[in-house]
């Protein structure tokens, strides 16, 4: 799940980019040993770029002028017998064939440097006798690169990261780049121009939707508040609604403690769904609570503080059925992707656990907290009203429209 959200194999991962693929290996190595070593660490793999042995062929200048032949020549015959005689590409029926040039049965069975010495030039011109590359220079092996990783135009190379159970992802890598730091600045760890120490996996998409979450959050708050003004006409009862969402999320955290989990994208998935369920089950609670409290302001049934919690308690016991109903059953539903096993079962379960949590908490913040707010500001709303001498229908002000739609429907049954 990993490889396919991330393009590599653990929570997180170290991508190194240099010039050429030894400094690869070098700083990578480096790398590996330095975040072995830190607290934290179950294992740390370098996957370095490897070798294999491959013919060279490395001309002799004197002896290319005592037979007046061209370096570059001796080179590209070299080269030529050294990569198995290709020389292009050919396209048959959309399919595309290498084109090589092979000597007989007798010489492909002699190794890859017998079969460079023994290939031929001429002097530069085209006369004299052929002069075999085994007088012109000396063959041997040298190793290269198995195989290249290019990313954006850069070589690159990953040391893979496994944490031990519990780590917490975003505060690891702070550590780590702390002592990754820390040892460039003391020359433990020697960076050439150009190259570069990046960090991948969970934690690059961690960090990429915090940044992005900088200007949502503040954005999706104003117009939530926006939006219940709208709704209420009303300020203080927008916030009283807005306080569902750090109590729901107390439960959430507390799951999550518990669980083991620390902060990662699925996480938040969960914490953002237990918001809107919060946000949604205190609008309606609070429009129960308004409705019950302005039909008695209609009546003129509302002069004392046992007024207000009988208001509340109304829309309280309204909601108390519906409620748990909506906590049981989602909480049924969500139950069972704890135990799950399975491709996405990790990820399901650090989606459900933060929202089972919040339910809970969600449901005693809507029974309990918000109708004591609620009475809070109201009874303080009557108290102005009776120093000023005035009506608690003057303090409290218009009633909306759907509060007055449903107290004369409330009145008609």
């Amino acid at each position: 799940m990993d490889m396919m959200s991330t393009g590599i194999r653990t929570a997180v991962g170290v991508r190194i980019t240099a010039s050429d693929a030894a400094r690869l290996d070098t700083v990578g190595e480096q790398v590996r040993t330095l975040l072995s070593r830190l607290a934290g660490t179950r294992s740390a793999v370098f996957e370095s770029v490897g070798g294999e042995p491959w013919p060279a062929y490395e001309p002799d200048p004197e002896a290319l002028a005592l037979h007046h032949i061209d370096q570059e020549a001796v080179q590209a015959t070299a080269d030529f017998v050294a990569t198995g005689g290709q020389v292009g590409d050919l396209v048959v029926d959309g399919v595309r064939m290498r084109v090589r040039v092979l000597s007989d049965a007798t010489e492909s069975l002699r190794g890859p440097t017998d079969q460079i010495r023994q290939a031929t030039v001429r002097a530069a011109g085209g006369s004299g006798r052929p002069i075999s590359l085994a007088l012109l220079g000396r063959t041997s092996f040298a190793t290269k690169p198995a195989a290249l990783r290019a990313e954006r135009g850069e070589l690159a190379a990953y040391v893979y990261i496994d944490l031990k159970d519990g780590v917490d992802l975003q505060g690891y890598v702070k550590d780590a780049q702390h002592e990754v730091d820390a040892a460039i600045a003391t020359k433990q760890l020697d960076l050439s121009g150009g190259e570069r120490i990046e960090w991948a996996g969970q934690y690059d998409l961690l960090a990429a939707g915090q940044r992005r979450l900088v200007w949502i959050v503040p954005f999706v708050a104003l117009s939530m508040i926006g939006l219940l003004f709208l709704q209420f006409r009303s300020l203080t009862e927008a916030f009283i609604v807005l306080v569902s969402v750090p109590f729901a999320l107390v439960g959430s955290f507390w799951t999550l403690y518990l669980s083991g989990y620390t902060l990662s994208a699925p996480v938040w998935v969960g914490l953002f769904s237990v918001v809107g369920l919060a946000m949604q089950t205190g609008v309606v609670m609070v429009v129960y609570i308004d409705e019950a409290f302005h039909r008695r302001v209609r009546d003129g049934k509302l002069e004392t503080r046992d007024d207000i919690v009988a208001a509340h308690a109304e829309g309280t016991i309204l909601r108390l059925r519906p409620k748990i109903m909506t906590v049981t059953t989602m909480a049924a539903g969500l139950l069972p992707l704890l135990w799950a096993e399975g491709a996405g079962a990790e990820i399901m379960k650090r989606v459900a656990a933060p929202m089972l949590g919040g339910l809970v908490t969600s449901a005693f913040l809507t029974l309990e907290v918000l109708p004591v707010l609620y009475t809070i500001w109201r009874h303080r709303q009557l108290l102005r009203a009776q120093r000023n001498g005035g009506t608690i229908e003057a303090e409290v002000g218009a009633v909306p429209a759907w509060a007055r739609w449903s107290s004369d429907r409330h009145g008609a049954v």
